[in-house]
């Protein structure tokens, strides 16, 4: 007599397989997307940071030619001073520009934006470094730094 799996105990097997499968995909399909939204947020302030610190090195925005010079941030679209940055798969879910002029920078999100842009846009890290601004549910949608306006003041 041989010994080996009856037909029974192999479509058990599968059938357990496919249970657990069909558990585990959309719980690592769920972590991607948090992990998307965790990276854009991060990016977002990285950015915010790279522009004060641009900024307070050269104490103004006029000697840049790209917004790429500004910030190691990768961003979709650069046109001289004005950029868009890519969340989730809306290629201009944050659009940025630059003022030289007046050391203003300007970030406008979208309201009709994709899941993963609006949810990241909501984010209160986000919000936090658009002084609380919510970009998706205000009128304008914008968010304006004045970086000239800021000082720091060291006191002895």
């Amino acid at each position: 007599m041989k010994k080996g799996f009856t037909m029974i105990e192999l479509i058990f097997v599968i059938v357990i397989l496919g249970i657990l499968a069909a558990v585990a995909i959309p719980k690592i399909n769920a972590t991607r997307d948090d992990a998307e939204k965790v990276k854009s947020a991060q990016n977002i302030v990285t950015l915010i940071g790279d522009l004060g610190s641009y900024y307070t090195a050269q104490g103004e925005f006029a000697s840049a030619k790209k917004l790429n010079e500004l910030t190691n941030v990768a961003l979709n679209t650069v046109t001289g001073l004005t950029g868009q940055l890519k969340i989730g798969s809306d290629s201009d879910c944050l659009k940025i520009k630059v003022d030289s002029a007046n050391g203003k920078v300007t970030f406008t999100g979208k309201a009709s934006a994709s899941k993963a842009c609006t949810e990241t846009l909501q984010l209160e890290t986000v919000k936090a470094a658009f002084g609380g601004k919510d970009l998706v549910t205000e009128t304008d949608h914008k968010a304006e730094i004045d970086y000239a306006a800021s000082s720091v003041n060291f006191n002895f």
